[in-house]
């Protein structure tokens, strides 16, 4: 059975270490997805799923004009669905402590996202 667990840790609760330590994990059961250059997987993620994506902070820091938003969000697009493929019959791993910055109607689309993909989230 394919699954996916999204890891929404608290701010301060050793999230980063965790994603540090899971960083191009891929074993015979488990697949940490490789979402951009980090393994935060927030950015990426609040920005496939947000209707809003430039409100997020590390947009708004980058400066990132509308033209570098859309490859960036081009980019996530990718990079998910090449997790995808390469997670196939493995548990894909997500991990973002911003993914709780999403609204519930913004989950529901990743869920929804995920299950076409996954039999369990």
């Amino acid at each position: 059975m394919s699954k996916c667990i999204i890891h929404v840790g608290m701010h301060k609760t050793g999230t980063s270490s965790i994603q540090q330590s899971l960083d191009g994990y891929n074993d015979n059961t488990f697949y940490y997805a490789g979402l951009g250059s980090s393994p935060n997987h927030s950015l990426p993620i609040y920005s496939l799923f947000s209707p809003s994506p430039e409100t997020h902070h590390l947009h708004r820091q980058s400066a990132r004009n509308s033209s570098e938003l859309k490859n960036y969000i081009q980019a996530a697009r990718a990079d998910l669905k090449r997790s995808i493929v390469a997670s196939e019959g493995k548990t894909m791993i997500v991990s973002g402590e911003g993914i709780a910055l999403l609204r519930e109607n913004e989950l529901i689309k990743l869920k929804n996202h995920l299950h076409a993909h996954f039999e369990q989230i």
